[in-house]
């Protein structure tokens, strides 16, 4: 009886120390799926690979309201290309880009693809025209490895992600239009509705400014402040927003999955891209460019661009999904 108590009381004093051990042990308490999830917010699937973010579910009103319409002294049909507001939830988490593609991470892709990339419309005398010797390594302006891949087109950007898909075995995709803008609206702290004299722009990002008017001459307004580039800016020279992803707004405009449409009636609420425009020749870019005006730097400014056409000022945020 005496045995049976003592050895009792060793198997008590064994499991208080085996509890107290758990509870001085930080970590040792998590559960096996807590453990498992991954301790940085970032991560990239192989060297060559676009550094991602990981981004959380949840919900946001999409487009725009008259009164930022009016702020932005948008013409009528821009305004209407952003109404009408709506509500979507998107349930599902994914990865997106911290940064635009660079130079460096497609020219991985470019030695394999044996794509034909020449041909570009870049800025000259105020107008876009056709360059026949320009590209994504000669833009129209000097870049270096981390400058964004510009000069590209959607069907560009399409094979790049296929190619990153085979490469890592996950998901690469474009972002849709409501992704992208449930990642800048989530980021910021106020809608950025910049005018002119707003010299706070220039410490945010790269857009058409006094850099910019001094080379290439724009005939539309620009920032009065100095970013310091007249063309595209090496990837994250700007700061983070809240959720750690750099360069949304201006630098270069960002192909997503959707096919342009004149307004947000009838758009998906659910996340999803809009695929219901014939043969979708036109894609949707966000986040406006290095020669954007004031009033174009906004989550909801829109755009549409033919999917073969190739410019200096389009370029390309990937997402990888999660599950």
């Amino acid at each position: 009886m005496n045995a049976c108590l003592r050895t009792s009381s060793r198997d008590r004093y064994r499991a208080l120390g085996l509890l107290l051990a758990l509870l001085l042990v930080p970590g040792l308490l998590a559960t096996p799926a807590a453990a498992a999830q991954p301790s940085s917010r970032t991560f990239r699937d192989c060297p060559t690979c676009p550094e991602l973010v990981r981004i959380a579910p949840g919900q946001f009103l999409m487009g725009s309201t008259a009164a930022e319409g009016a702020a932005s002294k948008l013409r009528a049909d821009r305004a209407a290309a952003e109404r009408p507001q709506h509500e979507v939830r998107i349930g599902h988490p994914f990865a997106i880009g911290r940064v635009e593609v660079t130079v460096a991470q497609f020219a991985a892709f470019a030695k394999d693809s044996g794509r034909d990339y020449s041909t570009c419309f870049v800025l000259s005398n105020g107008a876009w025209k056709p360059d026949p010797k320009a590209n994504w390594e000669a833009p129209g302006h000097d870049v270096t490895p981390e400058h964004p891949a510009t000069c590209l087109s959607a069907d560009d950007f399409e094979a790049y992600l296929a190619w990153l898909t085979a490469k890592t075995g996950h998901r690469y995709r474009f972002p849709t239009e409501a992704e992208w803008e449930y990642v800048a609206r989530s980021g910021l702290d106020t809608v950025p509705v910049w005018t002119p004299d707003s010299a706070t722009a220039c410490r945010k990002l790269n857009a058409g400014d006094a850099s910019f008017r001094a080379v290439r001459g724009p005939t539309w307004p620009t920032f009065a402040c100095n970013d310091g580039f007249a063309g595209t800016a090496p990837v994250g020279r700007f700061p983070a927003n809240r959720l750690g992803v750099q360069d949304l707004f201006g630098n270069v405009a960002e192909f997503v999955a959707d096919c342009y449409s004149p307004s947000h009636e009838g758009a998906p609420t659910d996340g999803g891209a809009r695929t219901d425009a014939a043969g979708c020749a036109v894609r949707v870019v966000k986040g406006a460019s290095w020669a954007a005006e004031p009033g174009s730097l906004r989550p909801a400014v829109r755009q549409g661009i033919p999917r073969n056409l190739r410019g200096d000022g389009h370029g390309l945020r990937v997402v990888r999904d999660l599950q």
